[in-house]
């Protein structure tokens, strides 16, 4: 569980930064809601765990939506959804390919508009540009692997259902 405080505290401050913007065109009451765009069943099987409890979080800075299966190996799912102007806010936040010893960042490419992954065994992010939209994923799993391997189908299904 620290592992998703940690990684749902750096979305949050993703959030702040991007509402900082002054060309931000989407409004909090537009901002989809998370919890409404994945279900349990999909957390699940990209967990490769039943889920036990899902803590919605919404306000103005970013909906969020946790899965955590209620097992000690500490594993858990997040998606945060946070409004951006786009290119600007996101030139900003993006790191580039590459990464180092513990931890690999590479492109997603036909993810969004643009999206990339960041992955150190059990732990795994993605993050895609949609629009005027950023959604972050975070995992991780409670067995060795490559945590981060589902995110991008899991992406492409929540994008499918964006308004």
């Amino acid at each position: 569980m620290k592992y998703m405080f940690c990684l749902s505290n750096w979305i949050i401050a993703t959030a702040v930064l991007v509402l900082g913007s002054t060309a931000n065109p989407v409004l909090a009451a537009d901002l989809p809601k998370a919890c409404s765009l994945l279900t349990q069943a999909e957390a699940a099987a990209t967990l490769g765990e039943p889920i036990q409890d899902v803590s919605p979080y919404d306000s103005d800075a970013v909906s969020h939506c946790g899965f955590d299966p209620g097992v000690d190996d500490g594993a858990f799912l997040t998606l945060d959804i946070t409004p951006s102007d786009g290119a600007p806010d996101w030139s900003r936040l993006r790191p580039p390919d590459g990464g180092d010893d513990l931890t690999r960042i590479s492109t997603i490419a036909g993810l969004g508009d643009d999206a990339y992954l960041m992955s150190s065994g059990p732990v795994g992010s993605l993050h895609v540009l949609k629009g005027n939209l950023i959604l972050g994923f975070g995992i991780k799993i409670g067995t060795p692997g490559d945590a981060a391997q589902g995110l991008p189908d899991l992406a492409r299904t929540v994008i499918s259902r964006l308004p």
